[in-house]
């Protein structure tokens, strides 16, 4: 096809030749792309490991998220520690202390003392050694939010590079697309010249060489628009890699086409265990059950064992400086105490006997519970028709591939007959529209393809589809 676009020599003569009623060269058409790619120092070569790499690291979104892990593993700690461990605390105080005087007065008997008075000590707060599991229900939820929010962010994480992924490859496809368009803008742009030297020798109709004309004018147009979303898409990609607006990216690596092996009985076992809706249901329907189980509990005359431990003080003045040891004020002994604090409504907020309240909770339970099955069934059924558009992709891609190889090839002998005025220009132009169509559709069924192994990852709870990893994705396919 590429010899069917060389000049006659006829075309050739004729080039200085000045255009009366048509002066739109075909010479300007892509001058505008060039005016656009005018600051070289926006360039930046990229491939996907390194796109991935530049976002996990430089992203503004996942800088927040690492310091929400850190308050999170922060905030964990302290409430692991309060249920675990005593609290102890080192204590220092001292009663007001005079360092100078600025004026005297008539009475001065509550003067503070010009020595330093007061205590140093170590003090061991209330500890409860048994609370009939309540508090460690509490605990337990407490310890199951944190796995739930530490989940969370890493699933995130995990989206983050999938968006990544998807982003560079949605750029790449775009930029496809323009040079498709581009493609198809050449070869019609060389009808439209060729039309216009042979309507100079009144070898066509005007009809003819206007319709030639339209439809350079259509491709004209179907590539300014491809062009411009392609360049405007950099942003996306520049917005998740925490580049400066305006870097325009030159894609280094290209998007290789795998099929999937993992069969649908196996991706849905997976899932039953992995998918991150799934697990946020299970956990809350466990602090559910806890927390019908706490108020069941509360309800109960159950009391606290507890113990006393006291606190270790030296206090220090002008007159005395002695070493104590009291678990409260006269008393120096360590018990063992037994609390009971229960409350019943009899009328009023909870109902008789905090039935109400105990009902509130079971309903609660009920509801996670029935949500849980909800979510089991979506996802079966989310995971069934991803699958199903998978497999039908897989079949599609093969076909538009032998498709456009013979799209190019009825192409090539539509376009050669046409310039020799065997065939009609309603033939060139749907060879030429069928060609583009196909391999525009080709590539836009290759990216979705990605963007459903992605989805199905997603569903399964898993970064890619087993088997699978990121430098099995894509190729290098040099500078473009």
């Amino acid at each position: 096809m590429i010899a069917a676009l060389n000049k006659p020599f006829y075309l050739k003569a004729n080039e200085t030749i000045n255009e009366k009623p048509y002066p739109l060269e075909s010479s300007n058409i892509l001058k505008s792309e060039k005016s656009l790619f005018a600051f070289k120092e926006m360039f930046k070569h990229l491939s996907l490991q390194e796109a991935v790499s530049q976002g996990l690291l430089n992203n503004q979104s996942e800088k927040i998220r690492s310091n929400m892990e850190d308050i999170l593993d922060i905030n964990y700690a302290d409430q692991r520690d309060k249920f675990w461990w005593p609290e102890i605390k080192i204590k220092a105080e001292t009663n007001p202390q005079r360092i100078g005087t600025l004026s005297i007065g008539q009475n001065n008997s509550t003067r503070p003392d010009k020595f330093p008075k007061g205590s140093l000590g170590l003090t061991i707060e209330n500890y409860t050694l048994f609370n009939w599991g309540k508090d460690y229900l509490d605990f337990l939820n407490i310890k199951e939010d944190y796995k739930r929010n530490k989940e969370d962010l890493k699933v995130k994480r995990n989206q983050l590079e999938k968006d990544i992924i998807t982003t560079y490859f949605n750029l790449l496809t775009l930029k496809k697309l323009a040079k498709i368009s581009k493609k198809g803008l050449r070869f019609s742009s060389f009808i439209y010249r060729l039309n216009r030297e042979r309507l100079n020798f009144k070898k066509i109709t005007e009809q003819e060489f206007l319709e030639s004309r339209s439809h350079y004018l259509e491709l004209q147009e179907l590539f300014q628009e491809s062009f411009h979303k392609a360049r405007s898409f950099n942003n996306n990609l520049a917005s998740l890699l925490g580049d400066q607006p305006g870097t325009v990216y030159v894609l280094k690596s290209d998007l290789v086409f795998k099929k999937i092996d993992t069969p649908l009985q196996v991706a849905l076992e997976l899932s039953l265990e992995s998918n991150p809706e799934l697990r946020k249901a299970r956990s809350t329907l466990a602090n559910s059950q806890r927390d019908y189980e706490k108020s069941f509990r509360d309800n109960l005359p159950l009391p606290k064992i507890s113990i006393n431990l006291g606190s270790y003080h030296y206090f220090f003045g002008k007159k005395e400086s002695v070493m104590k040891f009291e678990t409260e004020s006269g008393n120096s002994n360590i018990d063992l105490v037994a609390t009971l604090n229960a409350s019943w409504s009899l009328l009023g907020e909870g109902g008789f006997f905090n039935q109400r309240t105990l009902e509130k909770k079971s309903l609660n339970q009920s509801i996670a519970y029935q949500e849980l099955k909800q979510q089991k069934k979506s996802l079966k059924r989310n995971l069934s028709q991803s699958y199903e558009r998978l497999l039908f992709l897989q079949k599609m891609i093969p076909l538009l591939k032998a498709q456009v190889k013979n799209c190019d090839k009825t192409f090539g002998e539509t376009l050669e007959n046409y310039r020799q005025s065997k065939t009609q220009l309603i033939q060139f132009k749907k060879s030429l529209d069928r060609l583009l169509s196909t391999q525009k559709k080709l590539e836009l069924y290759l990216n979705e393809h990605l963007q459903r192994k992605f989805n199905l990852a997603s569903l399964i709870g898993v970064p890619f589809i087993p088997g699978e990893n990121i430098s099995l994705l894509s190729k290098n396919k040099g500078e473009e």
